[in-house]
């Protein structure tokens, strides 16, 4: 799987050693190893930004597959190839199902 940053899709390096780097966007400066072979750097807060879209989005659901949650939520722009979002994708597209379904009376 090739890992492409998120600015110019350039290829990822992994420094040694923290370095104090400044995203272009936000102009947050975060100590951090990764960042495109340009030099683009994203922050934290930034990058795990379309975590929060997800679950927004998984709580006006109507029910219905959830791959086709996933389907609909993977097209979204703020959902990256090798982002966070990928990690609770799954997950919050079954819990949105079993929602529905009556499984989940707590959510």
């Amino acid at each position: 799987m090739k890992e492409e940053g998120r600015i110019c899709h350039s290829p990822l390096e992994y420094r040694n050693e923290d370095e104090l780097m400044e995203y272009a966007i936000c102009h947050k400066k975060e100590q951090s190893k990764t960042r495109c072979v340009k030099g683009h750097f994203v922050c934290n807060a930034c990058h795990i930004s379309g975590v929060d879209r997800i679950i927004g989005i998984c709580r006006k659901e109507t029910p219905k597959n959830p791959v086709e949650i996933v389907t609909g939520l993977m097209s979204e722009p703020f959902c990256h190839m090798h982002g966070p979002e990928h990690h609770i994708m799954a997950g919050c597209a079954f819990l949105t199902v079993y929602k529905f379904a009556g499984w989940l009376g707590c959510i």
